[in-house]
């Protein structure tokens, strides 16, 4: 175990900020799966479903990227629904043990009535019990009590069943409406306590370097994969941080430590709009002004998880500069340590040479007189030293990184190519 970290912590402290920061997904997926639950627990599923169901439903929608997206899964019945089951079925599914899960995220708008295409695709039941879960959980307003809508989420679904929602499923829905409770936990129930319903043992993943660096680098994925752009950024930053840790000797533990820290580096961009992080030209200050709050909220989701508080502050210190000229905590130099700096040029280095929005990437001649220009007096030489010593070598690292991510990226996004 790493900074005696507990891989489903992370996890957990992910899920919940998907739930409480996200614009598009607020609430939405802690709704689901608390519905879920229920659903799963009536229908009979075994310890293994129901724990896939429930985190299959507090992840269902990552492939939701736009506002767009979200207001088209609004509908009830979603005219095309193929493109965010597929992105997140395949970020999910570049985590070995969450292979089941990864197929119930991928048909969970599956429809009842496409009885040979199912059987065919090998659907799992519970992408029908999360289909009329997210179902019911749009048809609920978040401003007013979900009991006083029963009446009128039952009528709604009751044209559907058998054709859209799995008429097994829905009469164990009918049963279910009857308890004043099943409601009240849809309003009330909080995601700590829906995730300890969660036997996480089931998933037989030994707690080891390998499988955590495994999970935290699909987890980043949910904010990489958000454009084609940073697909591998968080793969090329972590990838140059380690390297130039363990360049400059310093403990295994703490290189270790080091490559965590860059995967979970931009885990707050997943507060930033889609269309902020896309934007082909220059941010408002207003828009400036939101994407300062990533590093602040990577900060805070990781802060509470036990065992990586240094972690946490090593990532969320990624803008910070020794001239206090960075964000948003504008640390004081002597507590900017080699660390930080180590991961602050690794995602410099890696962000200048890959393509953006707004801008082409640069070469490695460009990216590096940028670096001494602008970087090297506020980020610290020492670093930069080692940097430039290895700079011709890591540019060519990570762009094979970068070509194997984006071929990944492609074949999800497009897989008839």
């Amino acid at each position: 175990m790493i900074y005696d970290l507990k891989m489903f912590d992370v996890m957990s402290a992910f899920i919940n900020a998907i739930d409480v920061v996200n614009p598009i997904l607020k609430h939405h997926h802690r709704r689901v799966a608390i519905i879920a639950y229920y659903l799963g627990e009536a229908c009979g599923l075994d310890t293994f479903q129901q724990s896939n169901l429930i985190l299959a439903c507090t992840l269902h929608d990552i492939g939701a990227l736009t506002v767009k997206d979200s207001l088209e899964l609004k509908e009830l019945d979603v005219v095309n629904p193929e493109a965010h089951e597929r992105l997140g079925a395949g970020i999910i599914s570049s985590f070995t043990p969450f292979e089941h899960m990864s197929k119930i995220i991928r048909h969970h708008h599956v429809k009842a009535s496409d009885k040979a295409i199912n059987d065919e695709l090998a659907v799992p039941y519970e992408s029908f019990i999360l289909h009329l879960a997210d179902r019911i959980e749009i048809l609920l307003k978040t401003d007013e009590l979900a009991l006083n809508q029963k009446a009128y989420v039952i009528t709604t679904l009751s044209e559907l069943k058998g054709s859209l929602f799995d008429e097994t499923v829905y009469r164990v829905f009918l049963d279910l409406a009857e308890k004043e409770q099943f409601w009240f936990d849809i309003d009330y129930m909080g995601m700590h306590d829906l995730l300890e319903k969660v036997d996480f043992d089931c998933f037989s993943i030994e707690n080891n370097l390998e499988t955590v660096n495994d999970l935290v680098a699909t987890l980043s994925k949910v904010i990489d994969y958000k454009s084609r752009y940073t697909a591998a950024h968080s793969a090329r930053v972590a990838h140059v941080a380690f390297r130039l840790a363990k360049q400059m000797n310093l403990e295994d533990k703490v290189c270790s430590g080091i490559k965590l820290a860059a995967y979970m580096h931009d885990f707050g961009k997943i507060a930033i709009p889609t269309e902020i992080l896309e934007k082909p030209t220059s941010l408002t200050k207003e828009e400036f002004n939101i994407m300062m709050t990533h590093p602040y909220y990577t900060y805070e989701i990781l802060k509470h998880v036990k065992g990586i508080e240094e972690l946490a502050m090593w990532a969320g210190s990624h803008h910070e500069k020794l001239d206090n000229s960075g964000y948003p905590k504008k640390t004081k130099a002597q507590n900017i340590g080699i660390e930080i700096q180590i991961i602050i040029y690794a995602d410099i280095f890696s962000a200048l040479s890959e393509d953006r929005p707004y801008r082409k990437s640069m070469e490695l001649d460009k990216v590096m007189e940028t670096i001494n220009n602008e970087y090297k007096d506020i980020v610290g030489n020492t670093v930069y030293d080692v940097l430039l010593s290895m700079a011709e070598v890591l540019f060519c690292e990570i762009k094979k990184i970068r070509e194997t991510i984006n071929e990944e990226y492609d074949h999800i996004i497009h897989p008839e190519k």
